[in-house]
């Protein structure tokens, strides 16, 4: 399962998702997929967190968003942000075409604490 939104290059992206479950506070980290660091978040209760980030250049990316609870639990969900316009040759990471997107890795823990908007 996957979601997909998407923003024009040079303007913010923000995406909503619902931490539910799990054993607070929770910790985020996101990487959108275009080489730029994670983004961090340290959220102390559940409910909807709203999920940042510019990308420079027009493409589709694959957002990998990874939750931990104070228990430990970890888990995944795959996004894909779309940066609109016409895409370009990178020399950093490449788009990944559409209906070529790999499944999200699998939860390691009994919980989900968050679900996509």
């Amino acid at each position: 399962m996957y979601a997909l939104r998407g923003a024009n290059p040079g303007e913010q992206l923000n995406w909503p998702v619902s931490i539910n479950g799990g054993v607070s506070p929770f910790a985020l980290s996101v990487d959108w997929g275009d080489g730029k660091p994670a983004t961090l978040y340290s959220e102390q209760f559940g409910g909807v967190v709203t999920i940042s980030h510019t990308y420079d250049s027009a493409g589709s990316y694959v957002v990998i968003l990874k939750a931990t609870d104070k228990a430990g639990q970890t888990a995944f969900l795959q996004l894909v942000g779309q940066a609109n316009g016409a895409v370009t040759q990178s020399s950093t990471r490449t788009a990944v075409p559409a209906g070529q997107l790999s499944p999200p890795p699998r939860s390691c823990g009994r919980r989900r604490p968050f679900v996509s908007r």
